[in-house]
């Protein structure tokens, strides 16, 4: 089977988008990355969305990730909003 990166982006609208748009991401993850609209997200739009992940785990700038970052970027997901004892996050 051929590797075609142009089929990518390439999905039935007919299909129930409010679930796409949900995701593991959360509400509004789908849209975060689709950044020109059309209700699809394009590998360039995808590689976008990967390079801006990249920068926030690259904390030093440095063009790499290493141990330590990788690392605390995962402790950092993990930990996640604070809850409060109702569900909600606190600020």
């Amino acid at each position: 089977m051929e590797n075609d990166s142009s089929n990518f982006d390439r999905g039935n609208n007919d299909s129930d988008s409010s679930a796409a748009q949900r995701g593991p991401g959360g509400q509004g993850h789908f849209q975060e990355q689709d950044t020109d609209g059309d209700n699809l997200i394009s590998e360039q739009e995808w590689l976008a969305h990967q390079s801006e992940r990249f920068a926030e785990i690259d904390t030093d700038g440095d063009g790499f990730a290493s141990e330590e970052e990788m690392e605390a970027h995962h402790k950092s997901i993990q930990r996640g909003p604070k809850r409060s004892r109702r569900g909600g996050e606190d600020n």
